[in-house]
């Protein structure tokens, strides 16, 4: 995973104790995060907590959104035009994890 500003981001696929459920794609598309599997499980400090959480770095969320997005098309067989149709838009590619 990237870092920010040296700090490793991380995240849980399936729920631990102590972690928080995040809905990688919040507000209107709420429920179909949550329908579609994209939810990460997250310390409190990564999700609300301090200038890293993902509710507060741009990046973070940025990336979280865009693995989500690649991760949906390639486990529901679809193209990016289709996740676009779903959700109204493309996730951000980001610079400098264009390889991950």
């Amino acid at each position: 995973m990237p870092k920010s500003k040296n700090r490793m981001w991380h995240w849980e696929t399936e729920r631990k104790y102590g972690l928080e459920r995040h809905e990688v794609y919040g507000a209107y598309n709420r429920w179909k995060s949550i329908e579609d599997g994209l939810v990460i499980f997250l310390r409190k400090d990564e999700h609300t907590q301090g200038e890293y959480a993902i509710h507060n770095n741009k990046e973070f969320r940025e990336y979280a959104q865009w693995v989500a997005m690649n991760r949906w098309c390639e486990y529901y067989h679809k193209t990016k035009e289709d996740f676009r149709k779903r959700y109204g838009f493309y996730a951000v590619e980001p610079k400098e994890n264009e390889n991950v």
